[in-house]
């Protein structure tokens, strides 16, 4: 059987000890909120709970983008760790939607 590994990012709605627990790496995105920049994973409610009073606050949070440099560095970071012949499964989040064309998906906003 095939060896594989799973990367994320950071917006991924998972606690950082799941993905510490499963073995899932996880690029970190850059998150502004109120001039103040951070790269973190939560791990609790209250973590999430504080997050979500800044914005109740009128804090608008926005994220971003990695550059190359940083990607590179990420991916070849990951490379060096796993065995040669292991499969990479990316899953991104940040940034995505479906278009309203996308078949078997119905745009609802």
């Amino acid at each position: 059987m095939n060896r594989f590994i799973i990367s994320t990012d950071s917006c991924v709605d998972l606690y950082k000890s799941v993905l510490e627990k499963n073995n899932v790496y996880c690029i970190m995105l850059k998150r502004v909120v109120g001039g103040k920049e951070s790269a973190e994973l939560y791990d609790s409610e209250g973590e999430f709970d504080r997050f979500y009073e800044e914005i109740k606050k009128g804090a608008l949070p926005t994220t971003t983008q990695l550059n190359s440099f940083e990607l590179q560095e990420y991916f070849e970071g990951i490379l060096k760790k796993e065995p040669e012949g292991t499969s990479f499964i990316f899953r991104c989040r940040a940034g995505f939607r479906a278009p309203a064309t996308t078949p078997g998906r119905r745009r609802t906003s």
